[in-house]
């Protein structure tokens, strides 16, 4: 008989989240699933769909949180939305269906981490990839500030209100409930973990700025009360 495994269980579980406006992938999209399914062997993967995700939202998050998902405005910012949902419920890894791992995800999450996310510039942090273990507490700060931004009501005049309300707006390593817990690139590789692709397969401009693990830091966060 084998003996028991004294390898920690992963904060974050392996699993892999994306959403479309259905589950007819386009091309583009499908090349880069294909990508993360290869690099990521062990992980799960999973995709909801809008109905898919609305269904979720009401089911895990009723009253507030799922109200302020159904008002928003634009497909788009309940994407954003319910990545934060996804990943403060279940945890795991999110990922925006144009981006790429050009390295495995296991050799950049490691077993004690939190919440894990990239500079999207000096300021902000990005969505469009990051992983969390199930309920951070920083996670559920963002979600009730989402939620307390847009019963205030939603400006579709503001030029920004996209990033305000669903978006990059609400991260920032100045966050009051976010500190930095570790910043540096962990061992592995150089290179970006996820980046974005035009139709064209180039990177996105800009998002080239951004890569992991390249001239960006990659920032460990941790919950500061």
């Amino acid at each position: 008989m084998l003996p028991p495994s004294t390898s920690p269980e992963p904060s974050i579980p392996r699993i892999i989240w994306q959403t479309s406006r259905t589950r007819q992938l386009v091309e583009e999209a499908l090349g880069c699933r294909d990508l993360w399914l290869e690099r990521a062997r062990g992980w799960a993967y999973r995709l909801m769909d809008d109905e898919e995700a609305r269904e979720f939202t009401h089911d895990c998050y009723p009253g507030e949180v799922a109200a302020t998902y159904d008002a928003f405005p634009l497909g788009v910012m309940r994407a954003d939305f319910w990545r934060v949902l996804i990943v403060h419920h279940c945890g795991g890894l999110y990922a925006d269906t144009d981006t790429v791992p050009l390295a495995p995800p296991s050799s950049w999450v490691r077993p004690d981490d939190g919440l894990l996310m990239a500079a999207e510039n000096d300021v902000h942090l990005c969505n469009w990839t990051f992983a969390a273990e199930p309920a951070h507490p920083a996670l559920g700060q963002l979600i009730e500030l989402i939620v307390s931004r847009a019963a205030g009501g939603i400006n579709q005049r503001y030029e920004h209100f996209v990033h305000h309300h669903s978006g990059t707006g609400h991260l920032h390593g100045r966050h009051p409930h976010m500190a930095r817990a570790h910043v540096g690139s962990p061992p592995g590789p150089r290179g970006s973990v996820g980046c974005r692709r035009t139709a064209e397969g180039r990177p996105h401009p800009r998002c080239c700025s951004v890569q992991w693990r390249s001239c960006q830091t990659l920032l460990r966060l941790g919950f500061m009360a």
